[in-house]
């Protein structure tokens, strides 16, 4: 018995090569393959933690999603450390 399959590497979205395709979808289609977490890498950041927020409260099916927005290329080790205190606040993982 296994308690469920972890995509490390995953990214939620609602179209798919310029064709339209509901978010709903792709949760669907995760947790039919047994995939109950999703590491959601670099999506569109408010709509991933919009469909999470939705999932917490019952409104929208969909496998727990832990949020890695994209980070980007800060120049300097401090402008990095305000990116990620800028990502956390936001509700980043």
């Amino acid at each position: 018995v296994l308690p469920g399959f972890i995509n490390m590497h995953g990214h939620s979205h609602d179209e798919r090569a310029g064709a339209p395709m509901p978010i709903e979808y792709v949760f669907k289609l995760w947790l039919a393959c047994g995939i109950t977490t999703v590491r959601d890498v670099s999506s569109e950041f408010s709509k991933t933690s919009a469909s999470r927020q939705a999932s917490a409260e019952g409104r929208q099916v969909a496998p727990r999603l832990i949020i890695y927005p994209y980070f980007g290329r800060p120049a300097t080790p401090d402008l990095a450390r305000e990116r990620v205190r800028q990502l956390k606040q936001q509700g980043a993982d």
